[in-house]
């Protein structure tokens, strides 16, 4: 597996590639829809429900982004590629330091 992250423009890349099992062409355009599995007979050697992606796609496009799914077919593994928004956040203000005319003071002869 290789993970890529780099910045460009406005938004970070998350690119996630592999030489696993691959998606078929024709499964392609689904891979994201919820309970939609390429192999989803009863012989097939992992279990799940076909969430998993679906919840990737709902999380990144709630941030602003996208993701989207590439393969060359079965056997040929795959890439998934996210891509979200920068958000610049505004300077924090330097940390005030006490105004020395409010600091606690201890009375002569108090405890602690």
């Amino acid at each position: 597996m290789q993970v890529r992250v780099e910045r460009v423009n406005s938004h970070v890349e998350i690119v996630v590639s592999d030489t696993g099992a691959g998606i078929s062409r024709e499964f392609l355009p689904h891979v994201f829809e919820r309970f939609r599995q390429e192999d989803a007979g009863s012989t097939r050697s992992h279990g799940g429900l076909g969430l998993g992606l679906a919840i990737v796609r709902h999380l990144i496009e709630l941030h602003g982004g996208t993701v989207a799914a590439e393969s060359g077919g079965a056997g040929m593994g795959a890439t998934f590629r996210v891509q979200l928004p920068l958000t610049i956040g505004r300077k924090t203000a330097e940390p005030r330091q006490p105004d020395p005319r409010h600091a606690w003071r201890r009375e002569p002869g108090s405890r602690g």
